[in-house]
């Protein structure tokens, strides 16, 4: 009994079992491939694809004045001709006129004309169409191959006009871009018209009308809109006949893309300057973000006020005793003619210009030496190094100037005319 007893507590010897050679090896190998396969699910999961760093676009040149567009391709205008140039002035081609609704001063219904240039080849006219029983009218023309070709718009009804003898005194045409512009009609101060466009000017749409009356003050009379985007824009204001904006600087400011209207001040105190009309200019905006408004643009005096909030705010900087432009937010000038235009209109000469530039966005100005002289009629820069003069050389002729240099040495190309 004991012996089977014991014989029963017995451990049992298992068998051992014979492994395969292959079978370590084998998951060694699934180990490493799943150790390497969370590496790659990781990076995947956590890795931030490069992205290509392009130069930022250079500013498309803007205008309502025929003027250089780039280095080599720009505009001009002497004695109401229009000219086109695409070697940087040495030759000037008429360009042929888009219709014979334009300004004609001997035919009836021929009133207002307006234009806008934005970059080298693309440009807008509105004209106003005044004609026996018809109601007061506009077409707006649009060229994008520097005029070789002209779209025409419908002809578009101003609405609520009554009894108008004549057409309108300004006819203000003004792009963001080639899809969104605006136009506006100022036939006095009673009959202002504000227009839309969202197809580069082939249909338009009706925005306001006569805004000062809704504003605080009547009399607060409409300048020349400026849009930051589609939606934001400003609008200086006639400061003598708008008590708000005589107390303060102020803006119309739109956030529905000009449907809306609602005075804005600067924030900077009263700014009634005189010496250009007696108004609170608009604003020059050189991105979506940074724009400048220059107090004294034709008085030579004045106050620069900048904004890097798309005007929401704005602050004083200082400014040369000069006209002024700008490329970007960092880079503009400011130039004069050293000796005042006298009554007659001549000057004597030489009349050598004073320039000045900034690179800090006019919170410092150098002047700049040079060799300009004469009747200087307008100055800008189309880059960094590259500027332009138009320069009266008698009543009805003028030449061009050019700089290579930022402003130092000017050379004339010769005249405006077309060749």
């Amino acid at each position: 009994m004991a012996a089977v007893a014991q014989d029963a507590v017995r451990p049992v010897r298992r068998r051992k079992l014979d492994r395969p050679a292959w079978l370590l090896p084998l998951v060694a190998a699934l180990l490493v491939i799943a150790i390497a396969m969370a590496v790659i699910a990781s990076n995947l999961l956590h890795h931030r694809p490069t992205v290509p760093v392009h130069p930022a676009a250079p500013p498309v040149t803007r205008s309502y004045v025929a003027q250089m567009m780039s280095a080599t391709s720009g505009w001009s205008r002497p004695n109401g001709t229009l000219l086109r140039t695409a070697d940087a002035g040495a030759h000037w081609k008429a360009v042929t006129a888009p219709s014979a609704l334009l300004l004609d001063p001997n035919k009836p219904g021929s009133q207002g004309e307006g234009y806008y240039f934005l970059g080298p080849n693309m440009a807008w006219i509105s004209r106003d169409l005044l004609l026996p029983g018809r109601p007061l009218e506009f077409v707006v023309f649009r060229t994008i191959d520097g005029g070789a070709t002209w779209v025409q718009s419908a002809p578009v009804t101003v609405g609520g006009v009554q009894d108008v003898c004549c057409g309108s005194q300004f006819i203000w045409p003004y792009f963001l871009d080639s899809t969104h512009g605006w136009l506006l009609m100022d036939l006095d101060a009673g009959h202002q018209f504000l227009f839309l466009t969202e197809d580069g000017g082939v249909s338009w749409t009706h925005a306001a009308t006569n805004l000062y009356t809704t504003l605080p003050s009547t009399g607060c009379e409409w300048q020349v809109p400026t849009f930051v985007t589609p939606t934001v824009g400003y609008m200086g204001i006639t400061v003598p006949v708008c008590p708000e904006a005589s107390k303060h600087a102020s803006l119309l400011a739109t956030a529905d893309g000009g449907r809306s209207w609602h005075m804005q001040p600067l924030g900077v105190g009263p700014e009634v300057t005189c010496s250009f009309g007696c108004l609170d200019p608009g604003p020059t905006f050189v991105d979506d973000h940074n724009g400048f408004i220059d107090t004294g643009a034709y008085g030579g005096s004045g106050r620069l006020l900048a904004t890097t909030d798309a005007g929401q705010t704005w602050s004083v900087r200082p400014k040369p005793p000069a006209y002024s432009g700008w490329l970007d937010a960092k880079t503009g000038w400011g130039w004069r003619q050293s000796r005042a235009t006298g009554v007659s209109g001549a000057t004597p000469s030489p009349n050598p210009v004073l320039l000045y530039v900034t690179h800090d966005g006019g919170f410092s100005w150098a002047q700049v030496a040079n060799d300009l002289s004469g009747q200087i009629r307008s100055l800008y820069f189309v880059d960094q190094r590259d500027s332009f003069a138009v320069i009266e050389i008698a009543p009805g002729s003028q030449e061009l100037a050019r700089t290579v240099d930022g402003g130092t040495h000017w050379s004339v190309v010769g005249p405006i005319t077309a060749t």
